[in-house]
């Protein structure tokens, strides 16, 4: 009987272990896991965003700009400058996020009012924030980053002493419309996107995932020369 039993045994024991595995319970995807990833890093930034909503776009802003500056000179060939970068980082968490911040807030107080008040539709809303932003707001953003440009890359260490109205007046004369002309190829759909479907909190980030193009852009109309 013991040999019985334990022969028995023994052919259960195979037969389990040579028995397809259970498909019932799937390892998770790649496809799963990276959407999980997604999905907490999206749940980090939303803590952040509501618990410090200007220093949270700030970083945000500052990387989008070091990263185009970096795919700039990555594109020119030359010798890499970490200090332009750093420049470039500096104007984005000093300057361009609270400049946007306040914009879009703005926009949004135009939008709630025109629409309670029943003068505009939203679609009316929407077509006089993308034209405001198009125009006020592109020429006082893009005309304030040469001074903005001057400013850091005379105050972060290494820089030199030109005067910083100076230099950036003969910059903005020189290159103004050139970066106007840019900025209406780059901007109006990103711009449309972003003030018909996107909650203001999160307008600022979505312009920094197109910002990264443009911080290119700036970077490479701003070198000497150009």
């Amino acid at each position: 009987m013991r040999r019985r039993g334990a022969s028995l045994l023994f052919a259960a024991a195979t037969a389990a272990a040579l028995s397809p595995p259970n498909r019932s319970v799937k390892a998770p995807s790649a496809r799963q896991a990276t959407t999980a990833v997604r999905g907490g890093v999206l749940r980090a930034y939303d803590s952040l965003l509501k618990r410090r909503p200007l220093p949270t776009k700030m970083a945000s802003s500052g990387a989008a700009s070091a990263l185009g500056d970096a795919l700039a000179q990555t594109i020119v060939g030359n010798t890499y400058d970490p200090r332009r970068t750093l420049v470039f980082a500096a104007i984005g968490v000093f300057y361009f996020a609270p400049l946007l911040h306040l914009w879009y807030k703005a926009l949004h107080k135009l939008e709630k009012s025109g629409v309670a008040s029943g003068r505009f539709t939203r679609r009316q809303i929407i077509g006089l924030q993308l034209l405001m932003n198009q125009s006020i707001g592109a020429m006082c953003a893009n005309g304030g980053f040469f001074y903005a440009y001057a400013a850091f890359d005379r105050w972060l260490p290494g820089g030199g002493n030109a005067p910083i109205l100076e230099t950036a007046s003969k910059a903005f004369h020189r290159k103004f419309w050139r970066i106007m002309k840019a900025n209406w190829v780059v901007w109006p759909l990103p711009s449309f996107v972003n003030l018909a479907l996107v909650p203001l909190d999160y307008r600022v980030l979505f312009m920094n995932c197109f910002a990264v193009v443009w911080k290119c852009v700036l970077s490479l109309l701003t070198r000497a020369g150009a």
